[in-house]
């Protein structure tokens, strides 16, 4: 139900600017909770020790994720992403 009522209010057409704003939080909400219900539902299908692995890598998933960005042939589609975001938010 919760996408439901964000999809609603994410199509609505924005009465003014504070509108877009809250479409634009609300997008990415509605972004995050889609790629959260996504993700639960792949752990959901993994045989339990792939899952006890996957909950044993714990905060180290964090340091590949750290490193890709450090590496010039991985993470490029994100840093690029991240300087597009950032140029257009100064403007």
């Amino acid at each position: 139900p919760t996408l439901s009522v964000l999809r609603d209010l994410i199509v609505a057409p924005p009465a003014n600017e504070d509108d877009r704003k809250a479409q634009d939080k609300l997008r990415e909400m509605h972004d995050l909770i889609e790629l959260l219900t996504g993700w639960a539902d792949d752990v959901h299908k993994l045989e339990t020790g792939k899952l006890v692995s996957l909950l044993t890598l714990g905060s180290r998933v964090v340091g590949v994720l750290e490193l890709k960005n450090r590496l010039p042939f991985l993470g490029q589609k994100e840093r690029k992403e991240e300087q597009t975001e950032n140029s257009t938010s100064s403007l």
